[in-house]
């Protein structure tokens, strides 16, 4: 039941749309224009992007429903989070096609993993 609230909550909340999804390649470029400005805002299609994974995923893990697959600290910045997911994409040429929900996930489990 925990599961079904979290998806109603989950896409009433953040409404679901086919230009919400974007391929490494479309991400990379969202988040060069975000890490570039002076202005970096939580509206941006990369803040969005990373944070509705991140947030997927501690809902999941505080549900029990999995084990967590990254560990960020505190003191971890949006900014810090945004260049390592460019890295690992400019790290993995085949994710240009990916999309971005795996690349986020993906990246964070590599650079963010958590101490056993």
């Amino acid at each position: 039941m925990r599961i079904f609230l979290a998806m109603i909550f989950f896409y009433s909340y953040f409404p679901a749309n086919a230009e919400n999804f974007y391929t490494g390649k479309e991400l990379l470029k969202h988040c060069e224009n975000c890490i570039h400005s002076a202005n970096v805002s939580s509206v941006s299609a990369c803040a969005y992007c990373i944070s509705n994974i991140s947030i997927m995923h501690d809902l999941f893990v505080d549900w029990d429903y999995m084990e967590p697959k990254w560990c960020l600290a505190p003191e971890v910045t949006f900014k810090e989070l945004t260049k390592k997911i460019m890295t690992f994409i400019y790290e993995n040429p085949d994710s240009l096609r990916q999309y971005s929900t795996s690349l986020v996930a993906n990246s964070l489990a590599k650079n963010y993993p958590c101490k056993k």
